[in-house]
């Protein structure tokens, strides 16, 4: 098998594969990102005296010491979503690429 052609079956098993990821990291991103975002607010304040005072305590916390480390854990989880949205907005230009690569290879047969 030459190298041409086995560039041509990573790209085409990546091609096949693309639907499930791309799915995967849309839906975890948009779970984790706007839906975890929009419920750690809402929970902020509906339950000041429990979870708002102490998120917003480790907050302040943040603000004093610089050190990111110390902000709630929906907070990274909150980080993990955006980046996977963003990811998946690249993984929908790859699979476009690979789309276009898929029907030109077949036109050219």
């Amino acid at each position: 098998m030459s190298k041409r052609q086995k560039i041509a079956a990573v790209l085409d098993a990546a091609y096949e594969r693309m639907p499930a990821i791309t799915k995967w990291a849309g839906w975890a991103g948009i779970v984790l990102g706007p839906v975890l975002g929009f419920f750690h607010i809402v929970a902020m304040f509906l339950m000041p005296g429990v979870y708002g005072k102490r998120v917003l305590e480790q907050y302040d916390l943040v603000q004093l010491t610089g050190d990111v480390l110390v902000a709630p854990f929906a907070q990274y989880l909150i980080l993990i979503g955006f980046t996977l949205c963003v990811l998946w907005i690249g993984l929908w230009g790859v699979r476009l690429v690979l789309a276009v690569r898929w029907w030109l290879m077949r036109r050219s047969a």
